[in-house]
């Protein structure tokens, strides 16, 4: 969006609304609470607690990210990229 690369913009929101292997959970106080949990228990970023806890709220079995600060989080399997 900085760049505003409009159309890779539209691409990505398609990707995430359309594909029938991502589920979006909504951010509510179930998402919010444990977010809070995680983050103080691990103190992480916000970000990172709040999509860790969509994961978790929704039953992922995995968590796959770029961050291997992330591995410290112990109830969801982390898959670190580099490492594949």
């Amino acid at each position: 969006m900085r760049k505003r690369a409009d159309k890779l913009v539209s691409e990505y929101e398609d990707i995430l609304l359309h594909s029938p292997f991502i589920f979006l959970e909504p951010f509510g106080v179930r998402v919010a609470r444990k977010a809070a949990e995680i983050r103080a228990t691990y103190n992480i970023q916000s970000a990172d607690a709040i999509q860790l806890a969509s994961a978790m709220n929704s039953a992922s079995e995995l968590f796959i990210t770029n961050d291997g600060r992330l591995s410290i989080v112990k109830e969801i399997k982390i898959i670190q990229l580099s490492n594949v």
